[in-house]
């Protein structure tokens, strides 16, 4: 119900404003890339053989895996090339969320933090 209110009183129309504020993580989308690039770079650097050629072998230009590394790297503003190579930190969950919140508009980072400050002042961890 707090939600909602908050939802209608702060014209909250987009969900990805309710990750930031309400729990400091990344939107459902970008948390699914985090997992791809996180999933794909333990099949590149694995110790396994099998996989590792299984994963060269289907880095095509028209495959499943090249679009998906492609789209994660446009999106968190990564080099292709550095991320095939290792040359990526896909573990620094605070360097994506700062990545992510340089794509907000000034308005709605304000909108995220005053949310979270009422979320704070309501559950007693944050005081005026």
């Amino acid at each position: 119900m707090a939600r909602k209110g908050m939802r209608r009183c702060f014209d909250l129309t987009h969900i990805h404003l309710f990750a930031i504020a309400l729990s400091h993580t990344l939107p459902l989308f970008h948390e699914m890339c985090k997992r791809f690039a996180r999933f794909i770079t333990k099949c590149m650097c694995g110790s396994s053989a099998l996989v590792q050629s299984v994963c060269t072998v289907y880095m095509g230009f028209t495959s499943v895996i090249t679009r998906n590394i492609s789209t994660v790297c446009n999106l968190l503003g990564w080099s292709p090339g550095d991320f095939i190579r290792g040359k990526v930190s896909v573990y620094d969950d605070n360097r994506l969320n700062h990545k992510f919140r340089q794509g907000l508009s000034d308005h709605e980072n304000a909108v995220a933090e005053f949310v979270n400050e009422l979320v704070l002042l309501r559950d007693g961890y944050f005081y005026i």
